[in-house]
């Protein structure tokens, strides 16, 4: 069966007419499994993948070497958990870096 990826939308109107079509989101994955890109908002109305232009927001995901995610980064909002740095070694997130629009924050 695999990954999911894309999610398709229509809206049927009350004579049973398909009234508009969109596709919301269309996934991409890495040789892993792990959810590499999403692609969000797109208005193309064909019926195999969409063209990753179309796309008004694509956000790209990244993870560290166990496996665990460690950043996530689009044109509005991107943010880094980290796990090793400080004086905790466990495993757990030692801090948050994210970034809004040109803000940054810790």
């Amino acid at each position: 069966m695999g990954r999911k990826r894309q999610q398709r939308q229509s809206i049927t109107g009350s004579d049973g007419v398909t009234v508009s079509r969109a596709v919301p989101a269309q996934y991409e994955y890495n040789e892993l499994g792990q959810l590499y890109k999403k692609y969000l908002h797109s208005q193309d109305t064909g019926t195999g993948l969409a063209p990753v232009s179309s796309f008004m927001y694509p956000q790209t995901y990244s993870y560290h070497a166990r496996g665990w995610l460690k950043g996530t980064s689009s044109a509005e909002f991107s943010q880094t958990l980290n796990y090793e740095e400080g004086s905790r070694y466990n495993g757990d997130i030692t801090s948050v870096n994210w970034t809004l629009a040109g803000s940054s924050k810790t």
